[in-house]
């Protein structure tokens, strides 16, 4: 609800509940999952802008996949950590992830 109130420029939720309905608060929300807005989207939208940046600064020999936007927001899903690796193999990994750099 407060993100809502935040696109919506209403100072809190309370300020709402004369307003909207149970039915249209759901509305939003299902309007949310199909539309995200507010502060994630855009944070998905400028981690598409950072992973194009990555991506074509990237050397592709010693990063063959490119990233996404997963790779570069701070809550996004990551690629899997080397963590079973001997130290050379994590080393190696590193590496390739941040070829170029």
């Amino acid at each position: 609800m407060f993100r809502l109130c935040l696109g919506l420029g209403v100072p809190h939720p309370r300020y709402l509940a004369g307003v909207l309905t149970s039915r249209d608060i759901t509305d939003w929300q299902q309007y949310a999952q199909l539309e995200p807005f507010g502060a994630p989207a855009d944070d998905i939208r400028q981690g598409g802008i950072a992973a194009a940046i990555y991506n074509v600064n990237r050397d592709a020999k010693k990063a063959p996949q490119p990233f996404s936007f997963h790779d570069v927001l701070p809550w996004g899903q990551r690629r899997p950590a080397v963590v079973d690796a001997a130290p050379e193999e994590q080393e190696a990994a590193f590496d390739r992830m941040f070829a170029g750099g």
